[in-house]
């Protein structure tokens, strides 16, 4: 069904837009004009998530490393495995070969910094916290999302069928 509208018939659902909008596409429409709701496209628009946070950080604090200090500033560090890396924090260096090929703070640096105090393990825990209130307001979205769409599912079944509830 159209709308007559004062320069003439407007199809279906563009009634009470201006000229320049009923000529557009639908892509080309202001958001406001779209059928679906603003959450639904904000939520089309969101992006894989992969928090920052770096994978030594992880590494130094999630595996179970043996730290003993060797003399100021130098540690032996000990992995799972029972392998055993001397550390240097002040310049630094380690003897793994992560450290040696990437020159990169690796994860038995990083985690003698920790043992001697070194480490600003309040900012990684902000971090933390920053990373997982992302995921959660992400988790939120999609719930609304899915929602959304089961009562778009529900209300396209009962058309279909010919029902009215």
């Amino acid at each position: 069904m159209a709308t007559t509208a004062a320069l003439g018939t407007v199809p279906d659902g563009e009634a009470g837009m201006g000229v320049e909008e009923a000529d557009l596409t639908v892509e080309q429409r202001p958001e406001s004009i779209h059928s679906m709701s603003t959450s639904y496209n904000e939520a089309l628009a969101t992006r894989p998530f992969k928090h920052r946070i770096d994978k030594r950080d992880r590494r130094a604090v999630g595996e179970r490393l043996t730290v003993l200090e060797y003399a100021p500033d130098i540690y032996q560090v000990y992995s799972e495995a029972g392998e055993e890396y001397l550390v240097e924090t002040r310049a630094p260096s380690c003897t793994c070969p992560d450290f040696r090929y990437r020159e990169a703070d690796c994860k038995h640096i990083r985690r003698a910094r920790i043992e001697a105090g070194e480490y600003d393990l309040d900012g990684l825990a902000t971090e933390i916290d920053d990373a997982i209130d992302t995921l959660d307001n992400r988790l939120a979205n999609l719930a609304a999302q899915r929602s959304e769409l089961v009562g778009f599912r529900r209300e396209v079944d009962r058309l279909r069928d010919g029902t009215d509830e």
